[in-house]
């Protein structure tokens, strides 16, 4: 006999955004990122603007939150990034906001920290 106790947790999947503002345009910048998170290991950094992600453009914050639990933890997406300038196409492999946190406690030691989903 099985209990919702051994079923599997679904991980949740993250870019590692902490915090952003939408562009008069309707695009996100990035203002601060979790350097450990799905999008830092890519190659973003603070001040890029997501432009699409996985071919959709996120204009609200709930339409990125529906892109990101669209798309699974271990999965590659297609991020288009700004930086200046320039834009760019970067492969993002999503992690789960677990995999984050370990990551976050490894360096340290003493490191507390919570995610925001």
């Amino acid at each position: 006999m099985t209990s919702a106790t051994d079923t599997p947790k679904k991980k949740t999947p993250s870019l590692g955004i902490l915090d952003g503002e939408f562009t008069p345009e309707g695009y996100l910048r990035v203002t601060k990122l979790d350097r450990f998170g799905s999008l830092a290991k890519a190659g973003s950094s603070a001040g890029d603007i997501v432009k699409e992600i996985d071919g959709t453009i996120p204009h609200t914050r709930d339409q990125l939150r529906a892109l990101v639990a669209a798309t699974t933890v271990g999965q590659t997406v297609p991020v288009l990034i700004q930086r200046g300038s320039k834009t760019f196409r970067v492969p993002v492999k999503m992690r789960s906001l677990k995999q984050l946190s370990i990551s976050l406690n490894d360096v340290g030691g003493a490191l507390e920290r919570k995610i925001a989903p």
